[in-house]
């Protein structure tokens, strides 16, 4: 009943407009060429930007598509905002706002029979423009008459096909607050929808849905969505290739669903901390997929052989920070030739590393850290000469040696932890050609003896040296001269070594000119037997 009586409305308005306006022809029609008297118009309702020029006369061509776009409006999601409409609802409010936009200030109406995809596509942006803030999407496009003036197509953050429809909206990382309206459905030629990296807030409109049969790309990870289920609609998006919702409040368990999307290449809904129950093993299905990341959830179970063997396309796949237990299958080393980046830490992990991850040749990261794991560290990983990020062993229960086979790690950059384990036996003096290390090299917390090796000193990128609390290791003597090469270096651990004094005045002068060079704090500890001028920290 609201929605005939609104058309009505709008149909008796539009006739009253022809009307005057053929009323105004005749009138004009009898009139001397040199009278330049014009007749009153009724003020326009309030503008939203001061700055537009005043728009002419809509043709009755015009109105025509005018009112075909206002009906495709109300049809697709069912609404279109009048005047008496509003209420206290912002994304009321931005419609309004919008529609106020593209019937009085939108510089494009004076060029006249702009198509009704034209008009629905502006009036979408214009909503997400008045439905955001801080800074508000399309601010530029929508505030300057320069840049309004032309077609919506030419906007920043936005690309058309060749029958100038969009296809994509680039609105990641700008930092916006709001909320998503209805409206963005209007936009049912989008091929790829990223805003990610905003402060968006809200719930996802169900509209969105109206998107599903050409959207490839949904990437809106880094909001502030509300918390509730992940949307029913996203499972019907089958031409998805990359969803990306992490970093957002969604919960509960991921649903089988999730196999039908099985076009699907990445899959990130990292960080929400509220996904629980296992991995369903109708994910599987997903066989091009390239990466998974499941991380920071609540997830739970084992993991199956079938990651390794269905998911054989995997670049990347991290699970890290949730509550898996059990084993790592053998078939993850098998089946995953393309692997480059894999990270599992803080989980409940058993067992022993599977020797067949040797044949990750192409691998750049491995992190393990805070785990169960047992055993020795398979010499088979020294295979991963392709590592370049990190290797991270830390806070589980390895034994044996380091390997000395760590030397070939030689375009490692970021960091080498084998902490808080039980390792045992002499640091390969190897260590000492991972000159490229910059974070960190963390071998503290275990039992290892002999010497502190000289060629440390060749890491001079390196920031953090880890290798207190190996009781046995030092041999009684004094430290190397050479650490006061590691002109990078901000943090030296030594407690609970064991070495003499002095602290060698080359080590202190070293970390003073490191100090200097990189404006920051330099921690220097020791036991509290060992004689030392630059130290900050005593007595463990």
């Amino acid at each position: 009943r609201r929605r005939r009586k609104r058309w009505l409305f709008l149909g008796a308005g539009l006739l009253i407009v022809v009307g005057l306006t053929v009323l105004l022809g005749v009138k004009y029609s009898d009139k001397n060429d040199d009278d330049e008297e014009q007749p009153s118009t009724p003020s326009p309702s309030p503008v939203v930007l001061s700055t537009m020029t005043p728009s002419a006369q809509p043709t009755a061509t015009d109105m025509a598509i005018f009112d075909k776009f206002l009906r495709e409006v109300d049809l697709t999601i069912g609404r279109v905002p009048l005047e008496d409409d509003i209420v206290d609802d912002d994304d009321d409010h931005a419609a309004y706002r919008a529609l106020q936009w593209i019937q009085h200030d939108d510089p494009l109406k004076q060029e006249g029979h702009r198509s009704v995809t034209s008009l629905l596509q502006r009036y979408a942006l214009a909503t997400l423009h008045f439905a955001t803030s801080d800074p508000p999407f399309f601010e530029t496009q929508l505030t300057t008459e320069e840049e309004a003036a032309t077609s919506e197509c030419e906007w920043e953050s936005v690309e058309c096909n060749q029958h100038d429809e969009v296809i994509v909206l680039h609105l990641a990382g700008q930092n916006s607050t709001g909320s998503l309206p209805l409206e963005i459905g209007l936009l049912t030629n989008l091929v790829e929808l990223r805003m990610w990296q905003n402060q968006l807030t809200g719930s996802l409109p169900d509209t969105l849905e109206l998107l599903a049969p050409q959207l490839t790309s949904l990437q809106l990870a880094g909001n502030k969505f509300d918390k509730a289920p992940l949307p029913d609609w996203v499972f019907e998006m089958k031409r998805l290739q990359y969803l990306s919702l992490g970093y957002n409040a969604f919960f509960g368990p991921l649903p089988s669903e999730i196999g039908q999307l099985t076009a699907l290449k990445e899959l990130e809904l990292e960080h929400m901390h509220f996904l629980t129950g296992s991995i369903p093993t109708e994910l599987y299905r997903l066989t091009d997929l390239t990466m998974l990341n499941l991380g920071g959830n609540r997830l739970t179970g084992t993991l199956s052989p079938q990651l390794g063997r269905s998911l054989s396309k995997l670049t990347v796949l991290s699970l890290a920070d949730n509550n898996f237990v059990g084993s790592l299958p053998t078939s993850l080393g098998d089946s995953l030739p393309l692997l480059e980046r894999f990270t599992m830490d803080f989980n409940h992990l058993t067992g022993t590393l599977p020797s067949e991850l040797g044949l990750w040749t192409v691998l750049q990261q491995f992190d393990v850290t805070a785990n169960r794991f047992v055993g020795t560290i398979p010499t088979e990983i020294t295979l991963w000469t392709s590592l370049s990020h990190s290797l991270m062993l830390g806070l589980n229960d390895f034994t044996g040696t380091i390997p000395t086979g760590f030397g070939r790690f030689q375009k490692l950059k970021y960091a080498l932890n084998v902490h808080e384990n039980k390792l045992s036996g002499p640091i390969p003096t190897e260590l000492g050609k991972l000159s490229l290390l910059e974070r960190s090299l963390l071998l503290d917390g275990n039992d290892l003896e002999g010497t502190i090796p000289s060629e440390f000193g060749r890491l001079v990128q390196l920031g953090r040296l880890g290798l207190g609390h190996n009781p046995n290791l030092g041999d009684g003597l004094t430290l190397p001269t050479e650490l006061g090469q590691m002109e990078s270096l901000s943090m030296l651990e030594l407690s609970n070594v064991h070495v003499q004094g002095p602290v060698p005045i080359e080590i202190c002068n070293g970390l003073m000119k490191s100090s200097s060079a990189n404006n920051q704090k330099v921690e220097l500890t020791v036991d509290c037997d060992v004689e030392c001028s630059c130290c900050t920290e005593y007595c463990f």
